[in-house]
């Protein structure tokens, strides 16, 4: 899946940004590349179905050991994820603040 809309910090990435990412997620598991850098790791959700936590692990590639906590929204085809960067608490919100510096992509 191609991103649509990426914010970071409050901050919407350029369309070049989003024309070289791409997203698989399948069965816990996920693979993200940013033109030449690739992430590869996993993922864990919350409870809920539609709307919960997201726990994300980069388990090989460009940041290798880090981990994310995150909220996600599941609607028709859109998937949204809001995750905190920098090691800070999960967000409360779907959206990325320049306070919260958080991760946004639809």
């Amino acid at each position: 899946m191609g991103a649509e809309i990426v914010y970071q910090s409050g901050r919407k990435l350029s369309d070049d940004y989003l024309k070289v990412t791409k997203l698989v997620l399948d069965g816990g598991k996920y693979r993200l590349h940013v033109g030449m850098k690739k992430a590869i790791g996993s993922y864990k959700l919350g409870a809920k179905a539609e709307t919960g936590a997201i726990d994300i692990k980069i388990e090989e590639g460009d940041g290798k050991g880090e981990a994310y906590l995150g909220m996600y929204k599941l609607g028709g085809d859109t998937l949204t994820i809001c995750h905190a960067l920098n090691g800070k608490n999960r967000p409360e919100e779907l959206e990325s603040t320049e306070e919260n510096e958080a991760m946004l992509v639809v």
